[in-house]
């Protein structure tokens, strides 16, 4: 609606900084986890954010500069640091074993900002698609298959784990959760992780040590839901979906 329709111009979105930044971050990921340059990791990620960081007022509690934007990539670098190899006389970035390690699709494509898109009900007169993007579909720590998804928060890590508490009932990984676990026949549903990169504003005292101290980073445990919750999750989401198609059907006059 916001873009095909026109209710909400792109545009528009340019006084959501806080939201930006945390985009931005997100496509340092996807290079970071797409091995490519560190260089063009950064350049993604402040692309992305130049038409945001023009909207960012001087604050005394503000700390979403470019400046700092830049400092948190080189940070999560520092954290989890890549391995460079030499391959047949080149240099090739490659994962940490300790890390998260993408999957492969069909065509041999990292599962990076893996995007898919479900025919969930159709007609005569419309499509209707179910569609999303998972940040990360990888292995990690003895899992075969894990959904990652990387939030970036302004509280303090020492609430992390209340943090992540959200996420036990979450809807939107529940939704991840529930659509790889159907679109790939599994008898279960694949876990799910949240990386955690908690920004704040930097210390003048730790900038005074040449230190940057305006990120922690923390991730949660695999989150995992039993199926008597996912039956809960599916009797609300066929709600909302007979809700939607209800909607369309009396908005065109079908019913």
């Amino acid at each position: 609606r916001m873009v095909v329709k026109g209710y909400k111009s792109k545009d528009s979105r340019k006084g959501d900084v806080a939201m930006a930044y945390g985009s931005a971050i997100h496509k340092f990921l996807e290079g970071y986890y797409g091995c490519l340059p560190i260089s063009e990791c950064i350049k993604m990620a402040t692309d992305f954010y130049k038409p945001y960081s023009e909207n960012v007022s001087f604050s005394p509690r503000e700390f979403r500069y470019t400046e700092n934007l830049i400092k948190v990539c080189l940070e999560y670098k520092k954290k989890y640091p890549r391995i460079k190899e030499e391959n047949h006389g080149e240099e090739e970035v490659i994962l940490s074993s300790n890390d998260f390690q993408p999957c492969l699709n069909e065509l041999n494509d990292k599962t990076v900002e893996y995007k898919f898109c479900i025919t969930i009900y159709e007609n005569e007169f419309y499509i209707l698609k179910l569609t999303g993007t998972v940040d990360l579909v990888c292995s990690y720590a003895g899992i075969d298959l894990l959904l990652v998804d990387h939030k970036s928060a302004s509280s303090s890590p020492e609430y992390a784990d209340d943090y992540f508490d959200n996420y036990v009932l979450d809807i939107q990984t529940m939704l991840y959760s529930k659509v790889y676990k159907e679109s790939l026949n599994l008898n279960y549903y694949p876990m799910v992780l949240i990386n955690g990169i908690f920004v704040k504003k930097p210390t003048q005292k730790a900038e005074k040590e040449g230190i940057f101290d305006g990120v922690d980073f923390k991730r949660s445990s695999p989150i995992s839901y039993s199926d008597e919750q996912m039956e809960q999750f599916n009797t609300w989401y066929k709600e909302q979906i007979e809700n939607i198609i209800n909607h369309l059907n009396n908005n065109f006059g079908l019913s």
